[in-house]
């Protein structure tokens, strides 16, 4: 390479390197303003969803001190679910107590068995611990 093309290159690459630049400023104001943006834009997403959540807990508060299961106005049907589950937190502890209440023959096998859930709810055992889930479900009212 003579050095007249060796200037050519170096200026090329100087405008290359000139335009590059100018692309990443424009990028990082673009970006400033997006995250920006976005920023603003969580945080009233954040709100809205606080706002559902106080409406629920309103609403559940209402239905649950009502004793009703659902609810339905011109517009939506809301329906009050409530849901249990046990949960095996102790393992030990619970099949002793299978073995103490004479349980293990039927619900024991190295573990506890599958179908010892059967008897979550009617009979108190240690190493299970019941969980409620209660929520609503919301549908619109097809207009006819």
């Amino acid at each position: 390479m003579d050095i007249k093309e060796l200037t050519a290159a170096c200026d090329q690459l100087a405008e290359a390197r000139i335009a590059r630049d100018a692309l990443d400023a424009k990028i990082a104001a673009k970006r400033a303003k997006f995250e920006e943006k976005l920023v603003d834009d969580l945080a009233e997403l954040n709100n809205a969803r606080q706002a559902v959540l106080d409406c629920q807990e309103v609403v559940l508060t209402a239905m649950h001190d009502a004793d009703l299961k659902s609810w339905k106005t011109p517009h939506v049907v809301i329906s009050r679910k409530v849901s249990t589950k046990y949960r095996i937190v102790d393992t030990d502890a619970l099949l002793a107590d299978l073995r103490k209440k004479r349980l293990a023959r039927e619900y024991i096998v190295e573990q506890p068995a599958k179908h010892v859930t059967s008897l979550f709810g009617k009979v108190a055992l240690q190493g299970v611990e019941e969980q409620t889930t209660e929520f609503i479900s919301l549908q619109k009212n097809s207009k006819k």
